[in-house]
């Protein structure tokens, strides 16, 4: 009867452990308590990574905002550089077409001044002695005026 006893406390042992393991399975999940505190953090946190998130696009959108803002002013000022430089260059062609047509006209004046001091024309030589005294005084030759 010996060898019956250690059996039967073998098959009461392995019983126990079976329905203690069995017990442990068919508990549910969402009534563990940690688990379920787990379960929250995580959602708890995926809200903080959302939010955290939306803040760093926020600030994206803020500065390409302002930087959308500081390429509109920059061509402004390139726009309004562009037209004054193109005012400049125009002043600049007709300053020297400007000068071009005096200097044709003393070059072209101080010949024909001579020729009017000879004919004794006062008007023109008048014109001409003012047309000749610019020119001797911009370097170019002395005019011909009527003495």
């Amino acid at each position: 009867m010996r060898a019956a006893l250690p059996a039967a406390r073998w098959r009461f042992a392995l019983v126990a452990v079976v329905l203690g393991l069995a017990g442990c399975v068919t508990t549910a999940s969402e009534d563990d308590p940690l688990q379920v505190r787990l379960e929250d953090m995580d959602r708890r946190l995926g809200k903080v990574e959302r939010v955290a998130g939306g803040q760093t696009l926020l600030e994206m959108s803020q500065r390409i905002d302002a930087l959308q803002a500081e390429v509109r002013r920059l061509r402004g000022q390139v726009e309004v550089l562009e037209n004054g430089s193109e005012a400049v260059r125009k002043q600049q062609r007709d300053l020297y077409a400007d000068l071009s047509r005096r200097l044709e006209a003393l070059e072209g004046g101080g010949r024909s001044l001579g020729a009017a001091g000879a004919t004794g024309s006062g008007a023109t030589a008048a014109a001409g002695a003012g047309i000749g005294a610019g020119a001797a005084s911009a370097g170019g030759a002395p005019a011909r005026g009527a003495d």
